[in-house]
């Protein structure tokens, strides 16, 4: 007896053993292109075979005399002459549980979650969105690792070709297999992503694409591509399946020559006002509020052009990088399918809807990005899929997997902090409004059908609302307003007292904090809010905040009142970098910080000893060395120097001091601050050599144009575990940017 697949398997061999692999019978795709249709298959008429000819010049020819007729045979040779090729299995490659794109995205995965998340879970305060990582990364790796176990096949996968159906399976590493009938296809297209030939076929049932990597034969795409044309030429329906193929091939092809300008015109506008942000210094701090970032506070004071001009500002590179990327690819297929009217009124609709959302809903002082358009496009496209799921030509038809795959990461990133999630859900809720209302008079879809008249008008107005927008917001960067920051500070301390919850109250302080041109009853309403931060949580960030705003009023406070503000702000961080150290900091209550707080609830030690160096930097310039109990009484030195080619700490006391001493010290190069050094000298001790530090020790200089200072010593309480030990923290750019 003879099963189905053993029958496939000698049919199979059988012609193979009759055909060569020669290269005339396969046809090439067009242009290079990694996201279009290269060369759709023609269906009018099935591969022709060609008969044997005498010419010897001709592609066919005789074997020379005296060839044997089994070799003949094996290279697909009958009667002296060659054949085509004809197969109906196409065997894949066999399955492995790793390729090599997965694979690499595995090594990231883990190389993050070890040199992110693990030293950020265990070295002190730490957020919910640490712990996430810190458990999800793992459960991502092995629960992908179970799914492809379980999807795994036990044997090479093969796509069989029937007389009347076709066996498609989901790729070579996939057990899954579909059954579908020819009456099912809807296209079948050659495509190209860089030098790799791929075949897409687009059923009923999904699609399914397949590259010349998944089958044992570099040449089976092409080959399967041409069983395809045999199969349905010789099908009974063979006309109505040619037509509806050709059908789509034409659709796809109309849809390729639209215009995408208008998303290559915004694109280009949006970089163009990153570059000149990112000339100006507009990235730095609340910079961006004088470029038209959208602030409620502001907008409620008349500055309504904000809901407009935020949406072409961003905060950063990989900012715009992503919604750059993705507005790319969204344009092109959207403008292709709606055309540049509808697409243009759809964008700049969803960006004011998205914003309305922010200004409505949003808590955060400002907010900047493209993605409330984005959102709305996103939206757009679903409209579309809707509407004409079986009217859409590959490839601009996703499958229903794609669509779990973009909401479920879209809706997810929507809620990770510091991202604006009403902006994003208002342009999506506004995107699928605004797409049904311009697509309704296409009861079928049609690429080619223009935009109607009202759609047009509208998009003319909005549009010049948006230039209007833009003007004013130009006008008003060049006036250089200060007086925004001040508005904006207000509001949201009468809010955080509205709320009385730590976060807000830290956030408002820590805004106060950290603007250089910010008045001293500025400074004065943020250390209130500072201490009712505190006293509510006395999380590190939030006593980090106090310190810091302490600092600020130093600087500008007269000598007695300068020296006890500097005071506070050094023993409130020397604190927090001891609560850090010892891992007993605890994360605010209420989870993560929402806000742009110091250390975006980043636990280095080197922020926070970055931190008390320029505060005690800023005492010993004034006040000398910061003492806590007893003064030694004779002097101390500190010195960087190299032992065995290694840094070393070397600590000189005049006489050896009755109990342990702790000190720390201020390291400089051509007078700009480079480290801090923490030093323990047990009881009784002279002095000692330290070469095992903690913290940065490979960062440790030790040349003749370092300078070191004591600028703190403790004898009492001190905050010492061990009798001789030294740790050093490099200065951190982070803190070096603050004012």
């Amino acid at each position: 007896m003879t099963t189905l697949t053993d029958k496939f398997r000698d049919d199979d061999e059988t012609n193979d053993s009759n055909s060569p692999e020669g290269e005339d019978s396969t046809q090439q795709g067009g242009e290079d292109s990694s996201d279009e249709v290269i060369e759709a298959v023609p269906y009018d008429e099935p591969p022709v075979q060609q008969e044997p000819s005498d010419d010897p010049g001709r592609g066919n020819r005789a074997w020379p005399e005296g060839m044997p007729s089994e070799l003949g045979a094996l290279f697909g040779m009958q009667g002296g002459a060659q054949q085509p090729r004809q197969r109906s299995v196409f065997r894949l490659r066999a399955p492995t549980m790793w390729s090599g794109r997965l694979r690499l995205l595995m090594m990231v995965a883990l190389g993050y979650w070890a040199l992110s998340s693990v030293p950020g879970a265990f070295a002190g305060a730490v957020g919910w969105w640490t712990w996430i990582e810190l458990v999800g990364i793992p459960l991502f790796v092995v629960g992908n690792y179970a799914w492809r176990w379980f999807r795994l096949p036990d044997q090479t996968q093969e796509v069989r070709l029937e007389d009347d159906r076709v066996y498609l399976p989901k790729g070579p590493d996939v057990g899954s297999v579909t059954e579908v009938e020819y009456t099912e296809l809807r296209a079948i297209m050659p495509m190209r992503r860089g030098t790799t030939e791929m075949l897409l076929v687009d059923t009923e049932s999904g699609q399914f694409i397949y590259s010349s990597d998944d089958f044992e034969d570099a040449q089976a795409t092409q080959l399967l591509r041409e069983a395809f044309q045999r199969k349905v030429a010789e099908h009974p329906d063979s006309e109505s399946i040619r037509q509806r193929l050709q059908d789509l091939e034409n659709l796809s092809r109309r849809i390729g020559n639209n215009d995408t300008q208008v998303t290559f015109g915004l694109l280009g506008l949006i970089v163009a006002i990153y570059g000149i942000e990112y000339m100006t210094g507009a990235l730095q701090g609340y910079n961006l509020l004088r470029f038209g970032a959208n602030s409620a506070p502001l907008i409620d004071a008349g500055q309504w052009w904000r809901l407009i001009s935020g949406n072409f500002l961003h905060g950063g590179f990989i900012h715009i990088l992503f919604n750059g990327v993705a507005l790319f690819f969204l344009g092109l297929y959207i403008e292709r399918l709606l055309g540049s009217w509808r697409f243009l009124g759809i964008f700049l609709l969803s960006a004011v809807g998205g914003a309305l959302g922010s200004y409505w809903f949003t808590e955060a002082p400002m907010s900047v990005g493209s993605s409330t358009a984005l959102f709305g496009l996103i939206a757009a496209f679903g409209v579309i899929h809707i509407k004409y799921w079986r009217d859409l030509p590959p490839p601009y038809r996703q499958s229903i997997q794609w669509w779990v795959f973009i909401l479920t990461a879209n809706v997810g990133i929507s809620f990770v902090p510091f991202i604006d999630t009403a902006g994003h859900f208002g342009g999506l809720l506004t995107g699928a409004v605004v797409t049904g209302a311009a697509t309704a008079g296409m009861s079928e879809f049609d690429p080619s059908l223009e935009a109607p008249g009202w759609w047009r008008g509208l998009t003319g107005v909005t549009l010049l609302v948006f230039a209007v927008a833009g003007g004013l917001a130009i006008s008003h960067a060049i006036k250089d307003p200060s007086g925004d920051l001040n508005t904006l500070l207000s509001a949201q301390y009468e809010r955080a007292q509205q709320r009385n919850d730590a976060q807000s109250l830290n956030q408002t302080a820590w805004l106060f904090a950290t603007q250089k041109n910010v008045e001293t009853s500025q400074l004065e309403t943020a250390l209130e809010s500072a201490r009712q931060a505190v006293d509510i949580d006395s999380a590190p960030a939030f006593r980090d905040t106090l310190a810091t705003v302490h600092y600020r009023l130093g600087l500008r406070s007269s000598r007695d009142q300068r020296r006890q503000h500097l005071a506070t702000a050094v023993e409130l961080e020397r604190g927090v970098l001891k609560a850090v150290r010892e891992g007993k900091a605890q994360g605010p209550s209420g989870g993560m910080v929402e806000s742009v707080s110091s250390e975006m609830w980043s636990t280095s030690e080197g922020y926070y000893a970055t931190q008390l160096g320029r505060f005690l930097e800023a005492y010993t310039d004034d006040f000398g060395r910061f003492v806590v109990g007893e003064p030694p009484e004779h002097d101390i030195e500190v010195g960087l120097t190299r032992r065995s080619g290694k840094p070393a700490l070397e600590v000189d006391l005049t006489e050896s001091h009755p109990g342990p001493v702790e000190l720390f010290a201020l390291a400089f190069r051509e007078n700009r601050r480079i480290g801090v050094a923490h030093v323990c000298i047990a009881e009784g001790s002279r002095g000692a050599t330290l070469q095992q530090f903690d913290g940065q020790p490979d960062s440790v200089p030790a040349d003749e144009s370092t300078h070191v200072r004591v600028a703190f010593v403790a004898t009492e309480k001190p905050n010492c575990e061990d009798a001789h030990s030294a740790a050093w923290w490099s200065t951190s750019q982070e803190v070096a940017r603050l004012p």
